[in-house]
């Protein structure tokens, strides 16, 4: 060959040599084929499940690697060539957890594995929160909450405690809530849940019950006299939903006596006469009839007058002390009257006077507005002194005659003649 020829022909090799370099990877293109991405695995049924992933620019096909343990790789794993996406594994067993990663083929050759995906062809875990209350007089309303991976739910019930999925009557594919009617009041029913998939059927759920029956007796009755009352009182029991009283004169009515419906705890049974006994029971009541009675209770109401003068020794916090007259004029249960004391303290000697108006219950007399005044001298000029006060009186009614302690707490004004006080003393009526 031609030594002008032979050059020109190494010149052309190294040319190609360089176009087929650059063309090969010097422009910056893939030198690997990407993982994909998005792997995830559905159950399908008890014996199959779905794999689906995201698609890989440039690749031309996809490998599937599985095992039934963790960290699987296409090493160790169990190879399905040429997938496509969604793919759909069949012949697995249920109560296996399946592993799953996949790769991406393409010229470049097969790509690094994906994350690894997973799902369990187990049942779904037994339902919580299960709960039962009454919806009516022949009907109840179960709650539970949801369970991941559950497609449906199954009620099993019985009216004997310890009910399971394999004594109790079956309800299937029941949604929370559910509403079974039809029942029988009296009865006491008891349920459990489980959570249903392709797979199978959960444990059954803690047991619920519901009695469709009266409130039980309460207890803890006690009847407490006043001045022309009894307070009745009770321990609350549960399923009660109002409570009703019965009382009369004569013992062992128990509820054909006079009947009080719907009655707050404590009652308080005003304008009795006469100190004779009163003879209550008590009955709790829901939507579904009324409990048995309580046993009986008996009070006599106290006729206590408060009328008349309490004539005592009184002392101010403000203004000494002294002796003094309470008048009271009671009418039912409502008092009103007249103060009138002599103070001997840092002003010399008040004399005091007002009016008084309020309340007797029984033994305890509640002054509800005393209105009170005097005149201080005050370097040779009279001032003008009033005070409002309330309070009241625990009277003895034991003693004879009855005595009672008076304390009253209340203000001056203005401030100069004496500001916040308090008087106390004890009374003897007359």
């Amino acid at each position: 060959m031609c030594p002008k020829k032979k050059l020109l022909s190494f010149i052309l090799l190294g040319l190609f040599c360089l176009c087929v370099a650059g063309c090969s990877g010097g422009d910056g293109g893939p030198s690997t084929t990407a993982a994909p991405t998005g792997v995830a695995a559905t159950q399908v049924s008890s014996t199959s499940a779905t794999i689906t992933w995201n698609t890989v620019a440039g690749a031309t096909s996809y490998n599937l690697y599985w095992s039934t343990t963790a960290g699987v790789t296409p090493a160790n794993g169990t190879k399905i060539a040429g997938v496509t996406s969604p793919y759909t594994q069949t012949g697995l067993t249920d109560g296996y957890t399946y592993y799953y990663v996949v790769t991406a083929v393409s010229s470049l050759g097969e790509s690094a594995p994906s994350s690894q995906a997973s799902t369990s062809l187990t049942p779904p875990s037994a339902p919580t929160g299960v709960t039962a209350i009454p919806a009516s007089s022949t009907s109840a309303a179960i709650t539970w909450n949801a369970v991941e991976g559950a497609t449906s739910y199954n009620l099993y019930w019985s009216t004997t405690s310890g009910v399971t999925p394999a004594n109790g009557t079956k309800i299937a594919g029941v949604t929370s809530p559910y509403t079974q009617a039809g029942l029988t009041d009296g009865y006491t029913y008891y349920y459990v849940v489980t959570a249903v998939n392709a797979v199978g059927e959960s444990t059954a759920s803690s047991q619920a019950s519901l009695s469709l029956m009266p409130p039980s007796v309460p207890t803890g009755v006690t009847a407490t006299p006043g001045n022309g009352q009894i307070q009745v009182s009770w321990t609350a029991g549960s399923g009660a939903a109002s409570y009703n009283i019965y009382y009369s004169a004569t013992s062992g009515a128990g509820t054909g006596g006079t009947k009080i419906t719907g009655a707050s705890n404590p009652y308080s049974l005003t304008g009795l006469t006469g100190e004779k006994p009163y003879y209550f029971v008590v009955t709790a009541v829901n939507i579904f009839g009324e409990s048995s009675a309580s046993s009986q209770v008996s009070a006599t109401p106290q006729t206590v007058n408060v009328s008349g003068n309490w004539v005592g020794t009184y002392t101010s916090t403000a203004h000494g002390s002294g002796p003094g007259t309470i008048a009271i004029t009671q009418t039912g249960t409502s008092i009103s009257g007249t103060v009138d004391s002599t103070f001997n303290g840092t002003y010399g000697i008040l004399h005091v006077t007002g009016t008084i108006v309020g309340a007797t219950t029984g033994a305890t007399i509640t002054a509800t507005q005393v209105h009170l005044s005097t005149t201080v001298n005050v370097g040779g000029t009279n001032y003008a002194c009033t005070g409002i006060f309330s309070g009241g009186a625990t009277v003895n009614t034991q003693a004879n005659p009855m005595t009672g302690a008076f304390n009253l707490t209340g203000n001056w004004s203005p401030s100069y003649c004496g500001g916040s006080d308090t008087i106390t003393g004890t009374g003897t009526l007359q």
